[in-house]
């Protein structure tokens, strides 16, 4: 095992034991490099599935996306959704396959597919104080959605949009979201859907305008101006001594 990759996990097992309190992003840094430890020290192969396995995934949803649309579905609750491209979208998507033009490539329509999800059945899969938070699993084609979901970061500008949606929603219902990848052969059923074009209410299918509504409900703090006022301005100023 490389000596940077040992000195790596050993700093992050040393972070992880000082802190109070953590951010998923760290845990799932920790777990990646417990796991490349284990490749090379297989004996500790059963610790790390004592520490990453400890809860069995409550929900599977499938989906996919397609030239056409998206969908997603629900075979827990015998429930599907479908989303058509309206004509401005699959515009927009023919501009990047011919020039490349935008960032509606297939790495965010598949990460489209997972926003709705998490907007149609986000409280459905609510976890409560008592019993924790509630294990859900989003099985995806697209190794770049994988990544963009479980790291809940992408250089892509819109997926970064598209991305805070489903953070807010895990946060109001208590259910914490990963994605693994599924063969594309075996996600025949999730394939077709996205290829069935069948509008979805106006209210949910603008994604903008659902973080706009979350934003409405919630009471952010405001811009902080990069300058403040003079001194005195706003009561007394200071007292020499």
């Amino acid at each position: 095992m490389p000596p940077e990759k040992v000195s790596k996990a050993l700093v992050r097992i040393n972070s992880m034991l000082d802190q109070a309190t953590t951010s998923q992003q760290n845990i799932r840094k920790l777990l990646g490099s417990l796991r490349h430890v284990v490749t090379c020290i297989p004996s500790a192969k059963p610790f790390l599935q004592q520490l990453s396995g400890t809860r069995p995934i409550d929900y599977n949803i499938y989906m996919d996306a397609s030239d056409f649309g998206l969908c997603a579905l629900f075979p827990a609750r015998r429930e599907y959704l479908q989303v058509a491209f309206n004509p401005q979208e699959r515009l927009t998507i023919s501009e990047f396959r011919l020039m490349g033009k935008g960032d509606y490539n297939i790495n965010l329509r598949e990460l489209m597919s997972a926003v709705f999800a998490s907007i149609a059945w986000g409280s459905c899969w609510s976890g409560d104080a008592n019993d924790g938070h509630r294990r859900v699993r989003f099985w995806i084609d697209n190794t770049s959605a994988i990544a963009w979901n479980n790291h809940c970061s992408s250089r892509n500008l819109e997926a970064q949009r598209l991305l805070r949606s489903p953070a807010l929603l895990e946060v109001k219902h208590l259910f914490f979201v990963t994605a693994s990848h599924i063969v594309g052969e075996a996600n025949t059923m999730a394939d077709a859907g996205s290829r069935t074009q069948v509008e979805l209410p106006t209210n949910s299918r603008n994604l903008s305008q659902v973080w706009e509504r979350f934003c409405e409900q919630v009471r952010w703090w405001t811009h902080l101006e990069s300058t403040t006022n003079v001194t005195g301005n706003n009561g007394q100023p200071g007292v020499s001594g």
